[in-house]
């Protein structure tokens, strides 16, 4: 067998199922959409309702509105930030926008 064919491995392929579902930078959670969810093997991993991103946006604010006081709406929107990560696309992003005042008006006061 020759050595250089050897050492040769087979293409990555991308990942599917949980393997998705594992690496934050890759989930949308609850908003892959029917379409993306048959591609890419995530039908029966996840809820059965889609959940766009502003809809998980909107639940978690509501959960963060409901804190007693800023130090707990900190807790809580740094638990987003680290459960659903996805750059420039995930919950986490557009709540702090919106926490932030970057869209002109402050969610949680």
């Amino acid at each position: 067998m020759d050595i250089e064919a050897s050492n040769m491995s087979a293409p990555a392929r991308p990942p599917r199922g949980a393997e998705i579902l594992g690496r934050p930078l890759l989930s949308k959670d609850a908003a892959f959409t029917e379409a993306e969810r048959d591609a890419l093997g995530l039908r029966g991993l996840m809820p059965w309702r889609v959940i766009t991103i502003e809809q998980q946006v909107t639940v978690e604010l509501q959960r963060l509105r409901r804190k007693p006081d800023d130090l707990e709406k900190y807790i809580g929107l740094a638990a987003v930030d680290a459960a659903m990560w996805t750059p420039g696309y995930g919950p986490a992003d557009a709540m702090t926008a919106r926490t932030m005042g970057t869209e002109g008006h402050d969610e949680l006061a």
